[in-house]
């Protein structure tokens, strides 16, 4: 039966302490247990993940091998992109985000929240709605259709690259190595919503890619760059708080390269672990009404992935003035410039598949 990598071997290999790329170093979480040299094939990986035709797990093998080329280019601090690199770059990142167990565990749960909540106002299956349950066939391609067509979304997001300024301090990965932060929106008083969407005003996404380097894709209206340039060389406390999220995103284990202080990581595994192990699939109605002519009762639900424990703060990252001190107070304020234009895009094809018919 194939085995189907959903952290991909071209990446898990810039992490791998021999000249061969053949053996990585792990944090084992559930025993806190670090295991030294351990082959490196055989990790990240599921049975038939992406299913038996195999036709999404070559998909991600054809972009695989055009991103390796882009990443072996960045982590010889070349940040200097053409836009093919750039789009294969947004591809493979939004594509990540969505391909592993952890992402679909949450998203599946989610459903399942919302569905029970639903259906809990169905007097027809009210009483019965604890003997079932729902799922999503194939969730794996239903993830990747939506990613291809998220890809438009995170255009405007302009890249950068994080590089640790101590080789005492080096990045590690997880087994969901994307991680989606916003430090905009977490500091607006009034906002109540998610603020993981990938249309958000304020997004960055992190992903590291060799214990030096960490790509980062990030709302260039919303920040600024404290030297200017695309390259940040950022200081051990902001490498050691990526890596956190790290440790809070993944599932089981820890992967790395450079030896790790062992007590000390030992103390971010603990002090992340309920996190870690909860229920990610954040749903909660906040608020309600009752229809004074027809007695229908609405709410007003909160789906999304619930935030990290960590604030989202880093050295390395500044607000721009002008847009810090806009108001946010609707969804619609909240959504990036750029989701304007890529709605039209979208209402004119639509459109003109409409009038074709």
């Amino acid at each position: 039966m194939p085995k189907h990598h959903y952290v991909p071997r071209m990446l898990l290999k810039n992490f791998a302490v021999d000249e061969d790329k053949k053996y990585i170093n792990i944090h084992l979480l559930n025993d806190d247990k670090f295991l030294y040299k351990k082959a490196l094939y055989g990790q990240a990986q599921e049975n038939n993940l992406y299913g038996s035709d195999q036709k999404l797990e070559q998909f991600f093998c054809e972009l695989e091998t055009v991103t390796s080329l882009v990443l072996a280019k960045l982590n010889t601090r070349n940040i200097n992109l053409s836009n093919e690199e750039q789009w294969h770059i947004k591809l493979f990142m939004v594509n990540q985000l969505s391909r592993t167990p952890g992402f679909v565990s949450v998203q599946d749960n989610c459903f399942e929240k919302l569905f029970m909540k639903m259906a809990s106002h169905d007097k027809r299956i009210k009483n019965y709605i604890d003997e079932f349950g729902i799922s999503i066939n194939d969730p794996y391609k239903l993830y990747f259709s939506f990613s291809i067509d998220l890809l438009s979304v995170i255009l405007d997001l302009r890249i950068g690259l994080l590089e640790s300024n101590n080789e005492e301090y080096s990045f590690i990965i997880g087994q969901n190595p994307v991680i989606l932060l916003n430090p905009y929106l977490n500091e607006k008083e009034n906002w109540i919503w998610s603020t993981q969407g990938l249309a958000m005003k304020g997004l960055i996404m992190v992903m590291p890619i060799s214990p030096r380097f960490a790509l980062i894709l990030y709302d260039s209206r919303r920040y600024t760059l404290l030297n200017n340039d695309s390259k940040w060389i950022i200081s051990s406390s902001d490498v050691e708080k990526l890596n956190d999220f790290q440790y809070c995103n993944t599932v089981e284990c820890i992967y790395f390269a450079n030896l790790l202080n062992e007590e000390q990581y030992k103390q971010k595994n603990t002090l992340y672990r309920n996190y870690r192990e909860s229920d990610k699939a954040n749903f909660e109605i906040i608020g309600s009404s009752i229809d004074e002519k027809t007695g229908y009762k609405t709410e007003i639900t909160r789906t999304g992935t619930k935030e990290f424990p960590i604030v989202q703060k880093f050295s390395f990252l500044a607000y721009k003035a002008i847009e810090y001190y806009k108001p946010i107070i609707s969804y619609s304020d909240a959504k990036r410039e750029h989701i304007y234009d890529v709605n039209i895009i979208r209402n004119n094809r639509l459109n003109n598949k409409r009038s074709r018919m």
